[in-house]
């Protein structure tokens, strides 16, 4: 009996063993900007959010701080300590328009693809908001559109939140207001602590 028992604690205790190093395999830092990437596509992790409306894929990425506080050019993750502050003090997200996999703007048509171009540019902060769980209303600081002419599988944008208007791991709901591409509004739900178990695997 004793041996019995002496046996099932050996096991016990190699099964306990074999779960930590797999959580700590987990928990791995993450070290370039490749594995940022990768580990925010896996919607497992939270960190992204899709929806399709009238054909038009909208993807929704939550992106770390260090990823703008670091040289885009470099593969590893390098913070700039000069900025790293103003980095850290504000929220970024990663919007993307596309049809059957390629740059929605460069499939419509002359005149819609100037005005949208426009409304991307220079008018997004009035379409993009996120509402928080209280049902507070923020508004971005700022909506940046860069060109890339065919060049990608998709149009993108980032957003910029003031980080001081959340909560600690809070619920939060990002709206887009149709603005011209005839998706109608579209909402995305984040919680902040997938944010957080992200930034413990990357330099601070």
């Amino acid at each position: 009996m004793v041996g019995k028992n002496v046996f099932f604690e050996y096991v016990k205790l190699v099964l306990m063993s074999i779960g930590l190093l797999t959580f700590c395999s987990c928990k791995a830092p993450l070290k370039n900007r490749s594995e940022v990437f990768s580990y925010i596509d896996e919607e497992r992790n939270g960190l992204v959010k899709s929806n399709q409306s009238n054909g038009i894929d909208c993807k929704v990425n939550f992106l770390p701080w260090q990823l703008q506080a670091s040289n885009k050019s470099q593969s590893e993750i390098a913070i700039n300590e000069k900025t790293k502050n103003t980095f850290k003090s504000q929220y970024y997200f990663l919007i993307s328009f596309s049809k059957d996999k390629k740059e929605l703007l460069r499939q419509l048509s002359a005149n819609e693809y100037s005005e949208m171009v426009q409304t991307l540019a220079f008018r997004m902060t009035d379409y993009i908001k996120i509402r928080l769980a209280d049902g507070k209303v923020i508004k971005p600081l700022s909506c940046l559109f860069q060109q890339t002419y065919g060049l990608s599988n998709a149009n993108q944008l980032l957003v910029i939140f003031n980080q001081a208007d959340f909560k600690t791991e809070e619920t939060f709901t990002i709206l887009i207001n149709e603005f011209g591409f005839r998706t109608g509004n579209l909402s995305f739900s984040f919680e902040l602590n997938q944010q957080q178990k992200l930034q413990e695997l990357l330099p601070s």
